[in-house]
């Protein structure tokens, strides 16, 4: 792939931004709070329980589609471009905004990174997903937030 290795990099931010809010201590009370994971458990809709065990010590434990789901009940969608932001304000900061459009014009995979980030921001609503949070874990919200708008410019 011609530009494995800037993919590889943009990669690489993204996900070192993404793990920096899920790695905290409190980003568990956050989810557990705000997001109605905890009644995921009580419906019958999957063959997998919510949790790999009965007692979460890390997010590491949620199964994906609770995780995704979760997130996309509070409108943030957030495990769709959490972290893209960060990763393309830094690409375009070290290569320029010019090659990083020759990039996209020439490849399709590129292309299609975009689209799909642009389609999961685009179903965000933060003055929705605001509402779920009220005064519950500010500072978890203020990054969310922060990394929105970075992923949606």
């Amino acid at each position: 792939m011609k530009y494995e290795n800037i993919f590889e990099e943009l990669s690489h931010n993204s996900y070192s931004k993404y793990r920096s809010l899920v790695d905290r201590n409190n980003l568990i009370n956050y989810f557990e709070n705000v997001t109605p994971v905890n009644l995921l458990s009580t419906l019958n809709f999957g063959s997998r329980p919510v949790k790999r065990s009965k007692k979460v010590t890390s997010l590491d434990n949620y199964r994906a589609i609770p995780w995704v789901f979760g997130w996309a009940q509070t409108r943030s969608t957030l495990t769709g471009w959490y972290g893209a932001g960060t990763a393309f304000e830094s690409l375009i900061s070290k290569y320029g905004i010019q090659k990083v459009r020759r990039i996209y014009e020439t490849s399709n995979f590129f292309q299609n990174l975009i689209s799909n980030i642009e389609m999961t921001v685009f179903k965000s609503d933060l003055k929705i997903s605001k509402l779920y949070v009220d005064e519950l874990v500010r500072e978890e919200y203020h990054d969310i937030y922060e990394e929105y708008w970075l992923s949606q410019n």
